[in-house]
């Protein structure tokens, strides 16, 4: 079986080092994108993904924005992350599978994807 192949979406350098450390550690694939250009044609072009998260504030699109551009190319479920899940609207919210905390510990991330991939596999 190959691994989990995830696509991180996300400008912030520290965050990108962080969940490339986690994912090398629970043996999974991380691929990652700055903008939502990048990440559309990383898609098309390098998918399928088995899990997207999606920053909420990219440098030329808004995460919520993104996501229907990215749903006609994969099946995968698409995961808002963001350190202020509680500030998105309602509305905002309901465009992600999910949205996440990315300010939790890297045990807790970890936790939170392998329960995506494992929903997936099922």
């Amino acid at each position: 079986m190959s691994k989990p192949k995830l696509l991180y979406i996300e400008d912030f350098e520290a965050s990108i080092l962080i969940m490339n450390y986690i994912c090398k550690r629970i043996g999974y694939e991380c691929v990652t994108a700055s903008t939502g250009v990048e990440a559309e044609r990383m898609i098309i072009e390098q998918g399928p993904y088995d899990l997207i998260l999606v920053d909420i504030n990219l440098p030329d699109i808004q995460g919520d924005q993104l996501v229907p551009k990215l749903r006609p190319h994969t099946r995968a479920p698409i995961i808002g992350f963001t350190v202020t899940p509680d500030e998105v609207s309602q509305e905002r919210a309901e465009i992600f599978d999910g949205l996440e905390n990315k300010a939790f510990s890297p045990e807790q991330v970890e936790k939170m994807l392998k329960s995506y991939i494992e929903n997936q596999s099922v």
